[in-house]
């Protein structure tokens, strides 16, 4: 231009051209917060390699996607975009005509390269089906499972037809999430999903081998997709100068929430062996 070759002949230097530009990479998470959040934000925090938007639900209990708001980084500070859904989903919806349409509004102009699916809560599977490199992490068992810790009856389940599913929404207390839809629903939500899982597309990965196993085993139409086991967890921390005292009783702190779906039962039985020296 006729400016840069006015700064060049003056003897200004000609600045150098543009970094390549970073892939970008689209998170699709809830707004709860907890364990799911703080995975996000490790995430974000650790990839220099990316730029990670975050694209989570916002609602309210039987309306978890009243509205979809699109973040610069894991931070839910002032969000780049923020659209009121005309229709809110109360749960999960298998399709949705304005969320497809902001899908693909981001994706456009946001240059979108590939898809983290952390939480399809207050979302559309619609996002499953961009044709863009997919990722579903599998922190829970949602959308199979919609008491999201394959748990019923005090026994982890092994199967769960439509007579289970329907008994699960009737006589099930971890089962309180999505009150919005039935169990009809959910089975179909269910069938959508497991085809969105086999779209060449769409990788899985698990925290666990456990879960990979037991997704496998309830969902048999995805039986035989590959499954990256990648394990949570963090470094391990420094060792403390502090060094217990052999003269009373512990005090144990339990961190995080003391709830059914979290372990709560798990706690109570072992309490009474803990308090014989805690």
């Amino acid at each position: 231009s006729a400016a840069i070759v006015s700064k060049a002949s003056s003897g200004a230097s000609v600045p150098a051209s543009a970094p390549m530009l970073k892939p970008v990479q689209l998170h699709v998470a809830h707004s709860w917060g907890g364990g799911l959040g703080r995975w996000v934000e490790d995430f974000c925090g650790a990839d220099a390699d990316r730029w990670n938007l975050v694209l989570r639900s916002i609602g309210t209990w039987g309306a978890f996607g009243q509205r979809i708001a699109l973040y610069r980084s894991h931070q839910m500070d002032q969000p780049l975009r923020d659209w009121l859904l005309d229709m809110p989903i109360g749960s999960i919806a298998i399709s949705h005509l304005q969320y497809r349409r902001i899908l693909a509004e981001i994706v456009r102009d946001f240059h979108v390269d590939a898809v983290i699916v952390s939480s399809l809560i207050g979302h559309s599977l619609d996002v499953l089906e961009l044709g863009l490199p997919t990722t579903v992490v599998a922190h829970d068992y949602t959308p199979f499972c919609a008491a999201l810790s394959i748990r019923f009856d005090d026994e982890v389940c092994s199967r769960c037809d439509a007579a289970r599913l329907h008994a699960c929404f009737e006589r099930n207390p971890l089962n309180h999430f999505f009150r919005d839809a039935g169990a009809a629903y959910w089975m179909a939500l269910r069938t959508h999903y497991q085809r969105s899982l086999q779209l060449p597309h769409v990788r899985l990965v698990a925290p666990s081998a456990s879960v990979a196993r037991h997704a496998r085993e309830l969902m048999p139409a995805i039986a035989d997709l590959p499954v990256t086991v990648i394990p949570h967890g963090m470094s391990a921390p420094t060792a403390s100068d502090w060094t217990w005292q052999n003269s009373g009783r512990l005090r144990l702190v339990v961190l995080g929430s003391i709830a059914a779906q979290k372990g709560a039962d798990l706690l109570a039985t072992a309490l009474p062996v803990l308090s014989a020296f805690a």
